[in-house]
């Protein structure tokens, strides 16, 4: 059996003495037995100071893998872990440090190599660790959405509109849309979704809305976005089969006439929106629509603007 005791005698003293400059901990194909990660994690309990833990075909399983788990619900400071090599880390192993992720902030990336643990397994959890990228708000929301899928809980309101980082716009990217779209496909309870201010331009509108073609959502309120007339014609053709729309508000974008007139088509063929709002758009005063139709007039068909 390999004696790990030179590089624990080498390494933990500097871990628990929190050394600074020592940023980085990589053993590079020397292999650790369980004891040894349960002293190397032990070490880094209190360290702040350790970014990056670089292991090298160490050939662990579950067991060690447990103990940076248990280091890891814990540590703000670490934020890349890499576990490469065949190691014997199962299915189990790996869902354990995807749950540990849930509420671990720090971790950016993540690497576990096994020869045992299925694709599944491993394609999960880089799902969730690209969450810690994400701004720490929309990684709330997803941990949240992803609860509830899994608990089958009553319905929710989504605000990420009262949650903007302080002096921040438009902090989504089209990554970010993607991964919230992907939870509202199978999340069916919520009711309300305010993105307003968060999520720029039509791509993301078209994204977003093409996940809720077929979800119970009441309420729908992206202002803000810069949305232009590409991106309001793809959400109307998006919502055209939704039957429990109610309220579309995109107040404040870059909307035209050819938006609105999607917007009119799209409350005809779905009666059940009410109200369609598109203040402070790019609407010519006096609007006059294919089906000759003037803004005024539009308000009972669910579009009204005031720009």
């Amino acid at each position: 059996m390999a004696d790990y005791t030179p590089f624990t005698n080498f390494y933990i003293p500097r871990l628990k003495a929190n050394e600074e400059g020592l940023t980085q901990l990589k053993l590079s194909q020397r292999g650790i037995d369980d004891e040894a990660a349960e002293s190397l994690t032990v070490a880094l309990k209190t360290n702040t100071n350790i970014q990056r833990i670089i292991l090298e075909e160490p050939l662990v399983g579950d067991k060690a893998l447990d103990s940076f788990c248990r280091l890891f619900r814990e540590n703000a400071t670490v934020e890349v872990f890499e576990l490469s090599g065949d190691n014997c880390v199962s299915d189990a192993g790996v869902r354990e440090l995807t749950n540990c992720l849930l509420v671990n902030g720090s971790l950016t990336n993540v690497l576990v190599g096994s020869q045992s643990a299925s694709r599944e397994a491993l394609d999960e959890l880089q799902l969730i660790c690209s969450w810690n990228r994400e701004p720490p708000a929309l990684k709330d929301v997803l941990v949240s959405l992803s609860r509830r899928i899994e608990g089958n809980n009553p319905s929710c309101r989504v605000n990420l509109s009262e949650v903007l980082p302080s002096g921040a716009h438009f902090p989504y990217t089209l990554q970010s849309a993607r991964l919230l779209s992907g939870l509202l496909k199978t999340d069916t309870a919520v009711t309300e979704l305010d993105l307003s201010h968060n999520f720029q331009g039509d791509e993301a509108a078209d994204i977003l809305t093409r996940a809720l073609a077929d979800h119970p959502v009441l309420e729908l309120r992206m202002n803000g976005n810069q949305i232009t007339d590409r991106g309001a014609q793809a959400m109307a053709h998006n919502l055209v089969r939704n039957t429990t729309l109610t309220t579309l508000s995109l107040h404040d974008n870059v909307i035209g006439d050819a938006g609105a007139d999607a917007f009119i088509e799209l409350a005809k063929v779905n009666p059940t929106i009410s109200h369609i709002v598109v203040d402070n758009n790019r609407l010519r005063f006096g609007l006059q629509h294919s089906h000759h139709r003037t803004q005024s007039e539009l308000q009972p068909a669910a579009c009204r603007s005031r720009a």
